[in-house]
């Protein structure tokens, strides 16, 4: 997460996008979360940003608050997906070093 303030406005259209992804109404969010609809039309336009809805607005969004408001997940999210990353590069490198046993096995045989 970065130490300033979050944009209004990119704030506002990432929270958009995450309704209208989801299929709700600015109304049905509203509801969710126990807002008048109004609030969450100034949230859409950036008028205000909703830090004291944030921890719920995210979870009904299913984003994380941190994702809402500068557009990058949490570094545990982060070091998640490095680690499946990890876990696959290490699967393709055992099988590089099987198949390089192989043909070496292969080459020393003809050459017997």
């Amino acid at each position: 997460m970065t130490d300033s303030l979050p944009d209004p406005i990119e704030v506002a259209a990432r929270i958009e996008q995450c309704r209208t992804e989801l299929g709700l109404s600015q109304g049905g969010l509203a509801k969710q979360l126990g807002v008048q609809r109004k609030t969450v039309w100034t949230w859409e336009k950036g008028a205000v940003v909703p830090t004291t809805h944030l921890p719920a607005l995210a979870l009904v969004l299913r984003r994380s608050p941190q994702w809402l408001l500068y557009g990058v997940e949490p570094i545990e999210h982060e070091l998640a997906e490095m680690r499946r990353e990890i876990a696959e590069l290490r699967k393709a490198v055992r099988a590089l070093v099987r198949e390089q046993q192989k043909i070496t096995q292969q080459l020393s045989q003809r050459s017997a």
